[in-house]
């Protein structure tokens, strides 16, 4: 009969090396944790792309600052530009003005 008040031998035969209390080994299927190095490397890069594209977005150089309009027989000149200024205003994805080359949606400015 077995004596359950004393403790197993720990080098005993049936529990398997790797599993011996104070071994460490990996887990194949839970892989490791990633250290803090990898995560700032992530949002360093996250961080300069999303500046990269605010700084195309809202950069004074790719902006609309002039309107030209030529053309015109039957409507007035004022109309037109009420009309360009309300789309330039709009602003895409609630955040960026569409007074920008790269932003701007020509087929609303050809609907008019």
């Amino acid at each position: 009969m077995r004596d359950f008040f004393h403790k197993k031998n720990k080098e005993s035969g049936h529990i398997p090396p790797g599993y011996r209390y104070g071994e460490h080994i990996k887990n194949p299927i839970v892989p490791n944790k990633k250290s803090w190095k990898s995560y700032a490397k992530i949002t360093i890069i996250c961080a300069t792309f999303l500046g990269s594209l605010g700084l195309l977005f809202l950069h004074p150089f790719f902006q609309i600052h002039s309107i030209q309009i030529q053309g015109l027989q039957r409507i007035e000149e004022g109309d037109i530009r009420d009309t360009v200024n309300g789309i330039l205003s709009y602003k895409r994805f609630f955040i960026f003005p569409q007074n920008n080359f790269f932003l701007l949606d020509i087929d609303d400015l050809h609907s008019i």
